[in-house]
């Protein structure tokens, strides 16, 4: 299909409390998987029942392939079916593990004899084929994941939504959900979001990263994210952050607390000060490197840490190493200020 195959516009879902979760602009496009992340209570949970279509809000407007879809309209239980989510404490009914994760082929009135072989081969490849026939209160933690995936795995939804189906699960469990999400994207295609609090995966497991901050999208990750204060200083926005450090960036912003956001592909590093257009310039040391998704991630104390993505090429040309002198710049452009 041409477009998002899930849209939000404008949306916004209070809580008694004061907590709110605001989109004005949100697109999955298909099978894709986009990494979530965020602290605890920035409204990941809450962003994967909206997009679930458990929550529902007074203000905005969801759209499925491109029409809307609203609390009372007629389509509304074709697209539940459509989207499967996957909790970080499931709910499992009375029963044993096979008639949790054959639950969903049941109400979708599959054949038994399908039901019986789709299940099978989906408990096999997470590792808890031998599990089938217990009830589910015995299995462990991880297995009760395995379980949870499997149900949702299934019924080949066309969004999957994850919420941190790894947090609470050994290594050989992580790596083996890991894998199930992967090879189920690669074969049936659906659009996936996947929750996590680490950025790691995060980047392992996505293709596009956003971040979730007192239920703000922003961009990317909450690497280079610090809080400071906002000034106006000649008509430009200055971000004023760690010991001594400020930073210009475009568009405007109310004067006072604040948070600076610099995208670490934004940053383009340098052994020596350049003469450029980058109108924020910072010196310090590298204090780390790592590899990410097939490009190098540079940490430099500047007085803060600041996490620059580069290229493997220009990783090499730097001759970077623990220690290394290095001059981080960016753009007005290229920070936002929240």
């Amino acid at each position: 299909m041409n477009g998002p195959v899930i849209s939000l516009a404008g949306l916004e879902l209070a809580y008694p409390g004061g907590f709110v979760l605001r989109a004005e602009r949100f697109d999955l496009h298909p099978g894709e998987i986009l990494a979530l992340t965020g602290p605890n209570g920035s409204g990941k949970t809450t962003l994967l029942g909206v997009l679930g279509l458990l929550l529902f809000t007074r203000r905005g407007e969801y759209y499925f392939r491109g029409k809307p879809v609203s609390r009372a309209g007629p389509g509304l239980t074709g697209v539940r079916r459509s989207i499967t989510m996957v909790e970080q404490n499931p709910y499992f009914f009375r029963g044993t593990v096979r008639e949790n994760i054959a639950a969903g082929l049941k109400i979708r009135g599959r054949p038994r004899g399908e039901i019986r072989e789709t299940v099978e081969r989906s408990a096999a490849e997470l590792g808890i084929a031998a599990f089938l026939d217990r009830p589910h209160s015995s299995l462990s933690g991880g297995e009760r994941q395995k379980a949870a995936l499997a149900r949702g795995l299934v019924v080949e939804p066309e969004v999957l939504l994850l919420d941190e189906p790894t947090a609470n699960v050994d290594r050989q469990s992580l790596e083996t959900i890991e894998g199930a999400v992967k090879k189920f994207r690669r074969e049936r295609g659906p659009a996936v979001v996947w929750a996590t609090h680490g950025l790691k995966q995060a980047f392992r497991v996505g293709e596009r990263v956003l971040s979730l901050v007192e239920g703000r999208i922003v961009p990317g990750t909450l690497e280079n994210f610090f809080p400071g204060r906002v000034e106006r200083v000649a008509g430009e926005t200055v971000f004023r952050f760690g010991p001594g450090l400020e930073a210009v960036a475009a568009g405007e912003a109310a004067e006072g607390p604040g948070r600076l956001l610099v995208p670490p592909g934004e940053i383009v590093l340098s052994r020596e000060l350049l003469e450029s257009s980058l109108r924020n310039a910072f010196p310090g040391r590298v204090t780390g490197i790592g590899e990410r998704a097939g490009r190098v991630a540079v940490e430099i104390d500047i007085g803060v840490v600041l996490t620059a993505e580069i290229t493997a090429v220009s990783y090499r040309k730097l001759g970077l190493h623990l220690g290394s002198p290095v001059t981080a710049s960016f753009k007005a452009s290229g920070a936002a200020v929240y």
